[in-house]
């Protein structure tokens, strides 16, 4: 069963140091449209802000970094570019360095103590479907369904397969995503 989801739920300061300090580095407008959403990209990271303003940064990211995308392709791409900025964390070089070595599945099953790294209060339940498949339902008011399915890819890519992530249901509340790798050539 699942738990109520918080009125007010929170992101690491280190997932705003892989995606603002070291993913994207924003100036000017972008980093002026940053600190109204909550978050001042020439101050150290807080230990913790509200998930609300992780969500209005990202969409600030978004508009500035892939405006010509739709807004799921440019959240799914901000995802990936998230996950390469916060394996560059020391957070991040901890679990980037032992990813090649646990292989998709493993990760896929260690995948909500990861998540918990950086979102604590978001309710991660991976369930493998079958070889190389897996469904994902991740809880929380406002998740951002297409940048999840772009950290996940981009997660799987250090396990060197080709991994395809397909959001299969959005909800204010939750979204299911559908995860499948090949091979990598």
């Amino acid at each position: 069963m699942s738990t109520p989801l918080p009125a007010e739920s929170v992101t690491r300061g280190t997932a705003f140091e892989g995606m603002f300090v070291r993913a994207l580095q924003p100036t000017g407008r972008f980093a002026e449209q940053l600190r109204a959403a909550g978050y001042d990209p020439a101050q150290p990271a807080r230990a913790d802000y509200p998930t609300r303003v992780w969500q209005a940064c990202l969409d600030v990211a978004r508009q500035h970094t892939f405006p010509q995308l739709s807004r799921a392709a440019g959240e799914h791409r901000l995802g990936q570019l998230f996950i390469e900025g916060f394996f560059q964390t020391l957070a991040g070089k901890m679990l980037g360095a032992t990813l090649p070595m646990l292989g998709p599945d493993t990760v896929m099953q260690k995948l909500k103590r990861a998540w918990a790294s950086s979102q604590p209060n978001v309710e991660v339940t991976p369930v493998q479907l079958g070889e190389r498949h897996w469904s994902v339902t991740l809880r929380e008011r406002g998740i951002l369904a297409d940048f999840c399915g772009g950290l996940i890819a981009g997660i799987l890519l250090r396990t060197r397969v080709q991994p395809e992530v397909t959001v299969t249901e959005r909800a204010e509340t939750h979204c299911v995503l559908s995860v499948r790798w090949t091979a990598k050539p």
